[in-house]
């Protein structure tokens, strides 16, 4: 088709474009550096029973946790906390990026 340009033609353009490489480089660092709560807490060598036990909650509410997609951040907190850790939660933009500190 006339005047059309081809899916293909465009991606190439901007996978040659200036700054593309280091821009997907960095998205694949940060995913990189994410993980899912139960691979933290493998990584960290704990098991459902133990991090339940250590967080006064059944094996089952810890899977639960670990399979949600939606959580209340003070069971996060006591879950990181649980395993040795300190939850941070950042607001993070362009220009800066800001650490965001529950009320007292």
């Amino acid at each position: 088709m006339a005047g059309r340009t081809k899916w293909a033609d465009i991606k190439a353009r901007r996978e040659r474009g200036p700054g593309y490489t280091k821009a997907r480089e960095d998205a694949a660092q940060a995913i990189s550096a994410a993980l899912t709560l139960d691979e933290l807490r493998r990584d960290r060598g704990v098991t459902q029973v133990t991090l339940a036990e250590m967080m006064g909650r059944d094996q089952g509410a810890v899977s639960r946790t670990e399979r949600q997609d939606d959580w209340f951040v003070s069971t996060i907190r006591d879950y990181v906390e649980s395993l040795g850790g300190r939850l941070e939660i950042r607001a993070v933009f362009d220009d800066e990026s800001v650490e965001i500190l529950p009320a007292h």
